[in-house]
């Protein structure tokens, strides 16, 4: 390791992350013996959005932070950012089994909730962390989130008017054929509660394993971005998507796979999407600056390159893109962004 770990340390504390990845002499490191190391290190992976390679690094050390609500927590946070919900909501638990007043695991495990569904349980430990704190701003957004999600959720389930027997979701209408359908119509009418509780048993028993599948396959979407395979990464995460509804690591992998193939719009929403579902790292905001640059709205690009120095002020890569925004200013003569006139298209680079 060609860095002690205090440099480590200050580094990272002074969010240098990617100084720390850079410290590190990879042929020579084992994350087992130098546990402290890849945990600093696993962290910079995180803050700069390479959640594959935290990820990786922090399963290595689990066995040496068991009671380490810190480790736990990044753990967790890694683990949901990647899509795997079911073992981060276990990090989350063990590490406020071991401190349960901490307030960012309790935020972050809250975020936690609001992924999976449990809106209640997330509501209570929200409100609690905002009558500490009022001004806690990362409570309050998760807090607008999990309402924002509630009043969608109530959308969905709001009862139909159509006075047509037949439903889309209905599950007898799916598995039999018409004729055998209008045969168990009395039956179905009868026994509509047992066949509900039967289906929703049915859910819960099979969500475990679907997590597991769709985290299965949104790792293999994003291996085959960096294989170059884009179309196929999109084929997957398009069916992740069905189980990891609201996923930040889904639509950040779409995106790139997106502006590899030089669809540059539909990569800028994906980046957006994903960091209102709670991505937040140095390579997302990187991306939003060059694609707003492109479409010349240089003042939206000087407002995602502060975003992108807040999270890593001395990233060597903030160079290239502070001369990216003033040469695009300098070429448009500082005029503003025009919303009266259609969106500038970038030239495909393939």
């Amino acid at each position: 390791m060609a860095s002690s770990v205090q440099e480590l340390i200050n580094s990272f504390g002074a969010n240098r992350h990617q100084d720390v990845i850079d410290a590190i002499d990879y042929d020579h490191f084992s994350a087992l013996e130098n546990p402290v190391a890849a945990k600093i290190l696993a962290a910079s992976y995180f803050k700069i959005g390479d959640y594959v390679r935290s990820l990786s690094l922090l399963s290595q050390i689990e066995s040496c932070f068991l009671d380490d609500v810190e480790y736990l927590s990044l753990y967790g946070a890694c683990l949901r950012r990647h899509g795997d919900l079911d073992l981060a909501r276990l990090q989350f638990e063990r590490a406020l089994m071991i401190d349960a007043n901490q307030p960012n695991v309790q935020n972050n495990f809250a975020n936690l909730l609001i992924d999976i569904g449990d809106l209640d349980e997330a509501e209570k430990i929200l409100n609690n962390l905002l009558a500490v704190d009022s001004s806690y701003s990362d409570a309050s957004t998760n807090l607008q989130r999990l309402l924002e999600k509630r009043q969608a959720k109530n959308r969905s389930v709001a009862p139909s008017i159509s006075g047509s027997s037949w439903s889309p979701a209905d599950p007898l209408l799916l598995a039999f054929s018409n004729e055998e359908v209008q045969r168990t119509v009395p039956d179905k009418i009868r026994s509509k509660k047992q066949r509900k509780q039967k289906s929703e048993l049915s859910n819960f028993l099979s969500t475990g394993k679907d997590y597991q599948i769709a985290n299965d396959k949104l790792k293999l979407a994003q291996q085959a971005v960096n294989d170059k395979r884009y179309d196929f990464a999109l084929q997957l995460c398009s069916q992740v998507n069905s189980s990891f509804r609201n996923s930040s690591a889904v639509y950040e992998c779409v995106s790139d796979a997106y502006i590899a193939k030089s669809l540059f719009n539909q990569a800028e929403i994906c980046l957006l999407h994903a960091i209102q579902m709670g991505a937040t790292s140095f390579k997302l905001f990187v991306n939003l600056v060059s694609l707003a640059c492109m479409r010349g709205d240089f003042d939206l690009a000087q407002y995602y390159f502060e975003c992108s120095s807040a999270i890593d002020p001395d990233h060597t890569a903030l160079d290239h893109l502070r001369d990216q925004i003033v040469k695009g200013r300098n070429s448009n003569a500082t005029q503003p962004f025009r919303f009266d006139q259609p969106w500038a298209t970038p030239a495909k680079t393939r």
